[in-house]
């Protein structure tokens, strides 16, 4: 059945080219590396006007084999019945079809959506199944993927700490401190090479200069005109003069924002690659670029000044950033409801693992953190809008089964 949907897929829809598209090709330095190589690759072998539906075939070949392994290892480890494997299997899917269109667009997601699912699944093997060869490829599926979409960094230690639960009390053996180590130090294994990818590249040894680019974004929008007088670097206040004064002209900030914290997130929200891509961070480029005639350091300069400038502005609007950031969280979940009961699944698991481990409490531990973890990253790093938030859709259904079993056994 999957193979008969992905296949309509390919036939049906047109390779879509978003505005991402086209910066992959260029191989910047604020892009990970990992999609402009692919682009780059299927470009390189079969040429600018040819590639883009066989790019899309790729996208739909690896996440048909995603799609399976995870579906497999969650079908077995956790005993579902008939109609949850296919309610399971169609969540799995649906991101391949409208609005995300994962497998036909050439975005990032393209290839970052397979490999978490891969993730997932060596994981499962590796946490549930008792098979410890597979945390190689789960290592390498992880920096994969962390070297295509960055915000997942912090999967590996939060598997090693459900790992830690596991073997608490033999995690001094060698192979298990082993382990663990290597899952802790993964995330450091991704920034040397993000980093040394940059310097082949681009000539300079620096990890992808695009995270406090986009965390500033929010307590850009908080901020108000006075705040220049805590900055003192005259590049930085220069910057955020120049970037507010746009934005506040637009409208695009809280104190032209009429309404409660709502409706200041919806403004931010809305008008987000306004207040950062077109704005602050396209003026800091030219800024910089200006000042020493560098490309490529101008986009490192506009990161350093933003990561500066993230903990100055925070610091003079602190209420009005978090009750911002906290309605973003919010955004993500849809309902408070959703968020307590996932903090609460999150609490509760944990107690029962330090109790007594079991593969099901654990898994709701693995997932619900992953949930939260994810929704709090992308709530500091941008908005919360559902390109960033679908990966883990799956996990919450699967969550909710676990959870209902405790109360209905034959579900």
């Amino acid at each position: 059945m999957l193979w008969v949907v992905f296949g309509a897929i390919l036939f049906l829809v047109a390779p879509i080219w978003s505005p991402d598209t086209y910066s992959y090709f260029s191989v910047p330095i604020h892009r990970f590396p990992v999609y402009s190589l692919v682009l780059r690759g299927f470009e390189f072998l079969l040429g600018r006007d040819a590639f883009g539906l066989y790019v899309v075939f790729f996208q739909l070949v690896v996440g048909y084999i995603a799609i399976r392994l995870v579906y497999d290892r969650c079908a077995h480890v956790f005993s579902l019945s008939r109609p949850v494997r296919l309610v399971l299997l169609l969540i799995l899917a649906a991101p391949y079809a409208p609005p995300l269109h994962v497998g036909s667009n050439l975005a990032s997601e393209g290839l970052a959506y397979p490999l978490y699912l891969m993730v997932i699944s060596f994981a499962i093997d590796f946490l549930f199944r008792k098979q410890p060869q597979q945390l190689l490829w789960l290592a390498l599926t992880f920096i994969g993927l962390c070297l295509t979409r960055g915000q997942f960094i912090i999967m590996a230690p939060i598997i090693a700490v459900v790992f830690l639960f596991h073997k608490k009390k033999h995690i001094l053996k060698w192979g298990n401190l082993k382990h663990f180590l290597i899952l802790i130090l993964l995330p450091f294994l991704v920034k040397g090479i993000d980093s040394s990818f940059h310097k082949v590249v681009h000539g300079y040894f620096v990890s992808t200069p695009y995270s406090y680019v986009n965390a500033v974004t929010l307590p850009l929008f908080v901020a108000k005109w006075q705040d220049s007088s805590a900055i003192s670097n005259p590049d930085y206040k220069h910057l955020f003069v120049q970037s507010y004064a746009t934005i506040d002209s637009l409208g695009y900030t809280r104190a032209r924002t009429m309404g409660d914290s709502r409706l200041q997130y919806e403004n931010f929200h809305d008008h987000f690659p306004m207040i950062c891509n077109q704005n602050l961070h396209d003026k800091g480029r030219a800024y910089f670029f200006e000042k020493e005639g560098k490309e490529h350091l101008n986009a490192i300069r506009t990161e350093q000044a933003s990561k500066a400038l993230l903990p100055i502005l925070i610091s003079q609007n602190t209420a009005a950033y978090w009750s911002v950031y906290f309605e973003g969280i919010l955004e993500g979940f849809k309902s408070i409801l959703l968020l307590l009961f996932f903090v609460g699944v999150l609490l509760y698991s944990c107690w029962r693992v330090l109790r007594r481990y079991s593969a099901h409490n654990a898994f709701i531990l693995l997932g619900s953190t992953l949930i939260l973890s994810n929704a709090l990253i992308v709530g500091f790093a941008c908005h919360s809008i559902e390109r960033y938030l679908f990966y883990n859709y799956f996990i919450a259904f699967l969550i909710v089964i676990l959870t209902l079993r405790k109360l209905i056994p034959r579900i």
